[in-house]
């Protein structure tokens, strides 16, 4: 989790104009004037739309309305609001493949994050519908394995800012046969 003073203060009018961005540690224990009205604050960190290795995008967002004449406090919580991944490979596919990595991809953001067989950290990636496809070499080629739903289509896995998606990837003892369990964590 970054630090407060990392994340930047924005804050937007009831027609979605930005009206003020100050970074937080500016604007830590100081009062900032508003005319009456209703406000939406938003403090973020890193960015929407990033996407590989220690890209965590935060995000709070607060509606609220100054009255006249008033002074307010307001605060919000930041939580994580892209999605976080990790990529666990079990011990049949490390002893089966010398050379084997995953890509995970939102294509409607055009994002992807590549898992290479010894990647131990999480990977971020926005939210959305996510595809899986696992590369080993097999006599010597490349071959590919993409997740599929029962009706042999592509499995696109439903995504959602602040999951926490593992991909636990493994071959059957003996077999080049690939198993995929997935655990979506919300909390």
């Amino acid at each position: 989790m970054p630090s407060l003073d990392d994340f930047r203060i924005e804050v937007v009018n009831s027609k979605n104009v930005k009206f003020f961005r100050e970074s937080y540690d500016t604007l830590q224990n100081k009062y900032v004037s508003f005319n009456a009205g209703d406000y939406t604050l938003m403090a973020k960190y890193g960015d929407s739309l990033g996407f590989g290795f220690n890209k965590p995008f935060y995000m709070a967002k607060q509606a609220f309305t100054v009255k006249p004449a008033s002074r307010i406090t307001v605060s919000a919580e930041a939580r994580l609001a892209n999605v976080k991944m990790a990529v666990n490979y079990g011990s049949h596919i490390q002893e089966a493949y010398s050379n084997y990595y995953t890509i995970i991809r939102n294509e409607s953001a055009r994002a992807k994050v590549q898992f290479d067989a010894d990647e131990k950290r999480p990977g971020y990636i926005p939210g959305g519908k996510l595809s899986v496809t696992i590369y080993a070499p097999l006599n010597g080629e490349l071959k590919c394995y993409t997740l599929k739903d029962e009706n042999g289509d592509p499995l696109l896995i439903d995504a959602e800012p602040n999951d926490f998606i593992t991909f636990n990837v493994n071959t059957a003892v003996n077999y080049g046969d690939i198993t995929v369990g997935i655990l979506i964590d919300n909390s």
